[in-house]
C-alpha cells in the first residue's frame, strides 16, 4: 500500500504513535494523540558500502527505495529497498491485543521487528545473493524537551507531557502551533530493550544499533525489541457518585513502574504476540474486500487511540485513598478533535466493538452515564448528559446543545442491546426507576400526540445547510428513534423483575405503538421519508427542498434493535425502499452525503451504519468501502494527516472513534442476532444468516470462549451450506434450520 500517515495505539492505555512519512516525523507520547509531540525517528540500515538507508520518518540518511507499508488489524509493517545491493528492509510495530484480556491490552508496550534480507530481482536489477552478506540496523532518536541515555541494550527516556491541548483542538501541529507552556504536566517514562544482546549504543548515544546477517526471504533473522511507557501520575479527573476524583491510567494498578512494565513485557512477549496473531488471523479470514479490510485496521487503530482505561479512588469508601486492588475503573472515548468524552451518539457506533468483542467496557459507560442523568420537572421524567466531559475533564457534558430526545432513546437503546446481547439484567435490575425517567421524558416530547416529537428535538447532526434535518421539530430520524427508545424501555422493564413498573411498560408501548403508524402516514413520500413534517417546513410558500428531501439517517435507531431480534418500529418494506432511495440520490466522491440539499457533507460513520442497516434488512448492494477509503488515503496524504476522518474538508472532524463502526462487518456479514433473554426454554436465541452466494469463512466473535481460545466460524461452502466450526452455543441457520416461533424478527 502506498505511504500514509498510520496511528498505532494501546487500548486505554494512552501510549501510542502517528507515523507521518510526508512530515519526515513520528508524533508521539507516552499519553498519545492530543498529548503528543515530533520525534524524529531514524530507523534504517547502513549498506555494505556505508550508506546510510532510512525510513521516511526522520530528516537524516538517504531514503530507502520503494518504500511502502501493509497494515494488519494489530500492527503495521514498512518496508523499503536498498537498490543498489537488493536488500529489503522490513520494520514491524505490533500493539497486541486480545479480547478481554485486560492486563494484555492495557500494557503499555509495543513490540518492534527489524528484517533485512536478499531480494534476487528489484526493477529489473539482477543481484547475485552475496555470501556472508551483513548489514548494520540501528534505530536512533530526537525529541524535543526528552532526556535520553543508553546503557547496554537499553535506551532510556525521560521528559514532561503537559495536560494541555493545543489551541487546534487536538491536532498538534508543533511548527506552526507550539505547545502551552505552564500548566500542568505528569513525568513519562519510557525504555526501549533489545532482546538481541549483542545490541548496543550508538556511537552518539542516541539510540542503538546491531549488525545482523542478510538472509534469504525464507529464513528469519530478526532483531526483537520492546518499546514501553510508563506514567504513574493522575491525568485526568473523574466525577462518580457526585464527587470528583483524580484519575490515573488504569495500568499503573498493575504495574506501578516503568521497570514492572518492561519485565512484564519480556515474559509475556511470545504469549501476547500469539494471542494476538490469532486476532488478526481470525478478521484477516473474513471475507473483506480490500477497502474494507483497509479502512477496518485504520479505523480500528483511531478508536483505540481515543480510548481511556482509568483508575479512581471508590467514591464508597471514606479513607483518603483506597488500600490496593479497591480502586474503581473509568472506561471513556474522546471523540477525536472535538474532544467530547464518550458522547452518547458516538458510543451507539462504537457498540460494534463492544458487542463484537468486549461488552463488558460498554456495560463500564452504561453505569457512568447512569450516573449522570438529571430531573426534568417539566415531563416529570429525567434526561442523561449528552458525553461525560471536555479533554482530561469528565466532571460534566462538555456539548453546549442539549438534545434529551436523541440521547434518552440512545441510552434505553443501548441499554436494551447489551441487556439481551450479554444476558445481563443486572443494570436493569439497578436502574429501573432511571428507565422509567428517561422514558416518561420521550413520552413527554411528544407535545401534540403526533407521534413525533416537538420539544428536546436539537440533534448533534453538525449540518449546516438543513435546518430541517438539525433542528426543526417533528424529525422524522427522532420520531423513528423515539419509538425505538419507547419500545426499549418496556422491555428492560419487563426483565426488571419488579411487578410495580409493569403500568409504566404498558404505557411507553402503547406510545410507542400509536407513535409509528402516525410517522409513516405524516412523513411517507413516493419513495421516501421526509426529514421532518414541521408545518413551518412544509405548508404552502415555505420552503420544501429542507423537508422533502432524501436523507441516509431516518431508520439509524432501528439497527441496535433488530441485532437483539426485537422487530422494527416501522414497516420495513419502507425502511428498504428509503435506504435504497436514499442511497442512490445522495451517492458522492466519498460516500453519501447526509441529505441531497448537502453535497459535500457527509460522515463515513454514518454510511458505514448504514450499510449495515440495510445488510440487516437483508439488502444487498455493491461494497461502498472503496468511496469510504478513498477519504482516508485523501485525509493522511501528502501534507494531510487526520487518522481517521469522518467527515470532508467541510467539517473538522480528525482522528475520529467513531470509525469503529467498521467492526460491524464482522456481525452483519453472517448477519448474527443474538438475544440472551429470549423467551422460552434456556433463554439464548442466537441466528446467523450469511450471503450464501460466495464461499466464506465468518468469525463470530461475539460466541467465542476468550479465555479457552475458542471462537465458532461460521463456513459457507462453494454449494451455499452453512456450517459452524467449533460450535459453543446452539445457532440457528435461516433457510438450514427451523427456528423456533418465538424472538423471530418482524
Amino acid at each position: 500500500m502506498q505511504l500514509m500517515s498510520w496511528q498505532i495505539a494501546r487500548l486505554g492505555s494512552r501510549f501510542g504513535m502517528l507515523f507521518e512519512p510526508y512530515k519526515q516525523r513520528v508524533m508521539h507520547s507516552a499519553l498519545g494523540r492530543l498529548l503528543d509531540r515530533p520525534m524524529d525517528l531514524c530507523v534504517g540500515m547502513v549498506e555494505p558500502d556505508g550508506t546510510e538507508r532510512t525510513l521516511p520518518f526522520t530528516t537524516h540518511g538517504k531514503p530507502l527505495v520503494n518504500c511502502e507499508q501493509f497494515e494488519r488489524f494489530n500492527s503495521i509493517t514498512y518496508r523499503g529497498y536498498s537498490g543498489k545491493h537488493n536488500i529489503r528492509f522490513e520494520l514491524n510495530i505490533h500493539s497486541p491485543f486480545y479480547p478481554q484480556d485486560e492486563k494484555l491490552c492495557l500494557l503499555p508496550v509495543f513490540y518492534l521487528e527489524f528484517r533485512v534480507h536478499h531480494v534476487i530481482h528489484a526493477r529489473w536489477r539482477q543481484q547475485a545473493a552475496e555470501p556472508d552478506m551483513k548489514a548494520r540496523l540501528f534505530l536512533r532518536i530526537k525529541r524535543p524537551d526528552t532526556q535520553m541515555f543508553v546503557d547496554g541494550p537499553q535506551m532510556h527516556m525521560r521528559y514532561d507531557s503537559p495536560l494541555t491541548f493545543n489551541a487546534d483542538r487536538g491536532s498538534p501541529m508543533p511548527e506552526t502551533n507550539p505547545p502551552p507552556t505552564g500548566g500542568p504536566t505528569v513525568t513519562a517514562l519510557e525504555r526501549i530493550v533489545s532482546l538481541n544482546p549483542e545490541a548496543e549504543p550508538t556511537p552518539e548515544g542516541d539510540g542503538l544499533t546491531i549488525e545482523m546477517p542478510v538472509t534469504m526471504p525464507d529464513q528469519g533473522s530478526k532483531w526483537r525489541l520492546v518499546w514501553c511507557a510508563h506514567v504513574a501520575e493522575p491525568v485526568a479527573t473523574v466525577r462518580r457518585s457526585g464527587k470528583d476524583f483524580p484519575a490515573a491510567l488504569r495500568y499503573a494498578d498493575h504495574w506501578p513502574d516503568i521497570d514492572a512494565v518492561v519485565d512484564e513485557a519480556l515474559s509475556t512477549r511470545d504469549d501476547h504476540l500469539a494471542h494476538s496473531r490469532r486476532i488478526e488471523k481470525l478478521v484477516q479470514q473474513a471475507p473483506m474486500n480490500i477497502a474494507q479490510q483497509h479502512l477496518l485496521a485504520q479505523a480500528w487503530q483511531s478508536y483505540l487511540a481515543n480510548t481511556f482505561w482509568l483508575s479512581h479512588d471508590d467514591p464508597g469508601i471514606e479513607e483518603d485513598r483506597c488500600p490496593p486492588g479497591t480502586r474503581k475503573g473509568w472506561f471513556s472515548v474522546i471523540e477525536g478533535s472535538r474532544l467530547y468524552q464518550s458522547n452518547l451518539n458516538a458510543e451507539c457506533n462504537s457498540a460494534m466493538f463492544y458487542l463484537s468483542m468486549w461488552p463488558r467496557l460498554l456495560k463500564m459507560q452504561l453505569g457512568q452515564f447512569l450516573e449522570r442523568v438529571h430531573e426534568h420537572k417539566q415531563s416529570g421524567g429525567l434526561v442523561v448528559d449528552h458525553d461525560l466531559g471536555t479533554g482530561l475533564n469528565m466532571t460534566g457534558p462538555g456539548y453546549d446543545h442539549a438534545s434529551p430526545t436523541d440521547q434518552n432513546a440512545d441510552l434505553l437503546a443501548l441499554m436494551q442491546a447489551y441487556g439481551r446481547w450479554a444476558g445481563d439484567a443486572s443494570l436493569i435490575k439497578q436502574h429501573h426507576d432511571t428507565i422509567t425517567g428517561l422514558a416518561k421524558f420521550l413520552q413527554w416530547a411528544d407535545r401534540d400526540h403526533s407521534g413525533f416529537p416537538s420539544v428536546g428535538v436539537s440533534t448533534t447532526h453538525s449540518s449546516r445547510y438543513s435546518p430541517a434535518f438539525r433542528s426543526s421539530p417533528k424529525q422524522t430520524y427522532l420520531a423513528i428513534k423515539r419509538v425505538v427508545g419507547l419500545r426499549a424501555a418496556a422491555d428492560l422493564l419487563k426483565h426488571a423483575g419488579i411487578p410495580d413498573v409493569a403500568p409504566d411498560a404498558k404505557s411507553f408501548e402503547e406510545d410507542a405503538d400509536q407513535a409509528a403508524p402516525s410517522i409513516v402516514e405524516e412523513a411517507w413520500y413516493g419513495d421516501h421519508f421526509m426529514v421532518c413534517v414541521d408545518p413551518a417546513f412544509t405548508q404552502e410558500g415555505a420552503d420544501h427542498d429542507l423537508a422533502n428531501v432524501y436523507c441516509i439517517y431516518n431508520g439509524n435507531a432501528e439497527l441496535l434493535p433488530m441485532m437483539v431480534g426485537m422487530p422494527t418500529a416501522v414497516p420495513t418494506d419502507l425502511l428498504k425502499k428509503d435506504l435504497i432511495s436514499g442511497k442512490r440520490e445522495t451517492t458522492r466522491r466519498y460516500g453519501c452525503c447526509n441529505t441531497t440539499v448537502e453535497t459535500d457533507h457527509l460522515r463515513i460513520s454514518q454510511n458505514l451504519w448504514r450499510d449495515m442497516l440495510a445488510r440487516y434488512l437483508h439488502l444487498r448492494w455493491p461494497s461502498s468501502a472503496s468511496h469510504y477509503w478513498d477519504m482516508q488515503v485523501m485525509g493522511n496524504t501528502h501534507l494531510q494527516s487526520k487518522g481517521f476522518v469522518d467527515a470532508y474538508i467541510t467539517d473538522n472532524l480528525a482522528h475520529y472513534p467513531r470509525g469503529v463502526t467498521a467492526l460491524g462487518y464482522l456481525l452483519t456479514g453472517p448477519r448474527i442476532i443474538i438475544d440472551r433473554l429470549a423467551p422460552g426454554a434456556g433463554g439464548t436465541y442466537i441466528t446467523i444468516d450469511p450471503d450464501r452466494n460466495y464461499a466464506a469463512r465468518w468469525p463470530l466473535l461475539p460466541l467465542a470462549d476468550w479465555k479457552a481460545g475458542k471462537c465458532p466460524i461460521a463456513v459457507v461452502t462453494a454449494d451455499g451450506e452453512v456450517r459452524i466450526e467449533s460450535e459453543i452455543d446452539r445457532i440457528i441457520v435461516h433457510g438450514q434450520d427451523k427456528p423456533s416461533a418465538e424472538g423471530l424478527i418482524g
